[in-house]
């Protein structure tokens, strides 16, 4: 919960350093991911400029792995990716970084174990946050 809690500050730290000039119509979280050898593959969001600019956007993936040990979730990974949209939700400059396969963001993971994942999108005047699939998780052998 507390890798939550500060993606969520984070989030909101970020889209009030924003650009004020205008503001994201809409939001579609991440619509889930899955593991497959040692990798996480997350779907990206969606996001819709509110007006005939495109907005710049923010995703931060945050990849919890469990400690059995201690029976909790710890942070595993941060990763921020890039993109812009406009108006009609379509990204104009696809997500920053090569690590796109399929439409699905593939992070790498180094350990065996159970995943989850938190996400935050933040772009002009709108942000969201929250562990994508409601707290899913998946497992990598």
């Amino acid at each position: 919960m507390l890798a939550v809690a500060l993606l969520v500050i984070s989030g909101v730290l970020l889209a009030l350093s924003a650009s004020p000039a205008s503001a994201a119509r809409s939001i579609a979280q991440s619509p889930g991911f899955y593991c497959e050898n040692a990798l996480v593959k997350i779907s990206p969001p969606r996001v819709w400029a509110d007006g005939a600019q495109p907005e710049q956007v923010l995703w931060r993936i945050g990849i919890q792995r469990w400690d059995a040990g201690q029976q909790r979730w710890y942070a595993y990974t941060t990763t921020d990716r890039w993109s812009t949209f406009n108006y009609y939700g379509q990204s104009l400059t696809s997500w920053s970084g090569g690590q796109f396969v399929n439409s699905r963001l593939n992070l790498a993971v180094y350990h065996q174990g159970f995943y989850r994942v938190a996400s935050t999108v933040s772009a002009p005047g709108r942000w969201s946050a929250e562990l994508v699939g409601g707290g899913q998780y998946c497992q990598v052998r």
